[in-house]
């Protein structure tokens, strides 16, 4: 399963940085696969793009998730960047 469309252009600028501790209460994810080499493969790509994306999980759905930020608020102003660029999401409290 998938929220991102594959045909999506990821040629827009990465939004505001996250967390700069690395660890965060709050994160956006944008996809799950249920296979670990398409959601690394997402994360590649998104990587290239500049965003501080990750698969999170260790057996299926491999979610693919950016940013880790400390407030909700955060991570919805996030959020709604990614929209406004076409990539789907929401915010769920970071792992």
């Amino acid at each position: 399963m998938t929220f991102l469309s594959s045909s999506l252009s990821l040629s827009s600028s990465a939004p505001s940085s996250p967390s700069s501790s690395g660890e965060g209460g709050y994160t956006v994810q944008i996809a799950a696969y249920n296979v670990k080499s398409q959601a690394q493969a997402m994360v590649d790509k998104l990587k290239k793009r500049g965003y501080d994306a990750r698969v999170s999980g260790t057996s299926a759905p491999f979610r693919v998730r950016i940013g880790r930020y400390p407030t909700q608020a955060q991570a919805n102003a996030v959020l709604r960047s990614l929209k406004a660029k076409q990539i789907e999401g929401f915010v769920v409290k970071a792992e």
